[in-house]
């Protein structure tokens, strides 16, 4: 069953926690009509894809990145990267990262141990290290300073 939960859309912003659906795709296109995110992009949300949109923001600037497989749901990453998520600090490990992954801050989601997709926040690369890139969270809001 897909479930989308647009009330994290209150006052078109999201906040650090608020649900927003079981399918990253839906959600993505929900989010890409609400905020003129690049709605041909969600391609990237569904079996095989990198659950990652590059420069898809209104700006073209930041990437939007659901993350399905973490230390903080039940789902298994294919064995290539990992994701821990430790308060305001997300380290992903990559052992064959594509080209060019890792060069721009983000807007992420999270899947949830009950299978929902979460806003975490919007993050900044800190680091990059063989292997492993850290991203420190720069707001909890989208868009930021609401």
């Amino acid at each position: 069953v897909i479930r989308i939960s647009l009330s994290c859309l209150v006052n078109l912003s999201l906040s650090s926690g608020d649900f927003c659906g079981t399918n990253a795709r839906d959600v993505y296109k929900k989010l890409c009509d609400a905020f003129g995110w690049d709605k041909l992009q969600a391609g990237k949300f569904g079996f095989g894809g990198l659950f990652n949109a590059k420069n898809a923001d209104a700006e073209r600037k930041r990437d939007v990145w659901f993350i399905y497989a973490s230390n903080k749901s039940s789902k298994k990453s294919d064995g290539n990267w990992w994701c821990d998520i430790f308060g305001d600090t997300i380290e992903q490990t990559f052992k064959n990262a594509p080209p060019g992954y890792f060069k721009s801050d983000r807007i992420v989601f999270y899947l949830d141990k009950d299978g929902y997709y979460r806003f975490l926040g919007v993050y900044k690369i800190s680091e990059r290290k063989t292997g492993c890139t850290v991203y420190k969270k720069i707001s909890d809001h989208y868009p930021e300073g609401i």
